[in-house]
């Protein structure tokens, strides 16, 4: 069997890969949780992080500015069922997501399914009391660590090579990319302590006007006119008469430059 690279191929989180589960995204945390092992996997460490109640300082070691909860890791445990250490399987399986293959082929126990890199190993291994396996095969595997380390063996056929596919990156980025609000969508509100106000929005009340209306429909409502709005010649016209007829009244209440600072220095 040949030696493979990592490089080659194009992982995706599978069927049995968690990474969004109760409103909390775990890649966030640089977390997925494998249903397989019954373990969260740190994507940076690429490895599992056992026992539960590690993962939030875990957490915390690569991304400081996120706190995972404990109320959260209790509900992974219990809906994953995540013990103190790895659920190995008992037998091949297709690679866990976000630990890395073993690039060389290794050498497996038909009995056990444990895997060794060297011939002489598996040889010690099925000599000794702990197995009494006495035939062996030859395959790709993946270094699982729970409370200690063992190779699993994995079935590297299904995995897509990068060559045979092409991947919009920039999609994929941005579908990543959820905003926790869309402001756009929610109501103006009014603040409550009015001399953070500008005077424009104070004195003239232009907030009383669009409180409780969304950014989304306040700039409907400025647009310029299209063709197909309806009333739009009138509402444009209505508007010229009320400009034109008001601009008198503002004029007369209503100081400018020179005559405003003079009437300024006078109170």
């Amino acid at each position: 069997m040949p030696n493979i690279s990592n490089q080659d191929y194009h992982r995706e989180a599978g069927p049995s890969v968690i990474t969004t589960t109760a409103g909390v995204n775990l890649t966030k945390f640089n977390l997925v949780v494998s249903t397989v092992l019954k373990a969260a996997i740190c994507l940076t460490c690429q490895r599992p992080v056992v026992p539960p109640d590690s993962i939030p300082r875990h957490v915390h070691e690569h991304v400081s500015q996120f706190q995972l909860g404990e109320e959260d890791v209790e509900t992974l445990t219990q809906r994953f069922s995540l013990g103190s250490t790895v659920q190995y399987p008992p037998h091949p399986i297709d690679p866990i997501f976000g630990i890395p293959l073993l690039e060389e082929p290794h050498f497996f126990c038909d009995k056990c399914q444990c895997g060794f890199i060297h011939l002489t190993g598996i040889q010690t291994h099925q000599s000794s009391d702990r197995c009494t396996g006495a035939t062996y095969h030859k395959g790709y595997g993946q270094s699982i660590s729970g409370t200690n380390r063992r190779i699993i063996e994995v079935h590297i056929d299904k995995l897509k090579r990068k060559s045979d596919i092409t991947v919009d990156y920039d999609t994929w980025f941005q579908s990543g990319i959820t905003p926790a609000r869309d402001y756009s969508k929610l109501p103006v509100p009014i603040a409550e302590d009015r001399s953070n106000m500008s005077s424009f929005f104070y004195s003239d009340g232009w907030l009383e006007h669009i409180k409780g209306h969304t950014p989304e429909q306040l700039f409907d409502a400025r647009r310029p006119h299209e063709n197909d709005d309806k009333h739009g010649v009138t509402l444009r016209q209505a508007a010229h008469r009320y400009l034109f007829k008001i601009q008198p009244d503002i004029q007369d209440h209503i100081l400018f430059g020179l005559l405003k600072d003079i009437g300024s220095m006078h109170e």
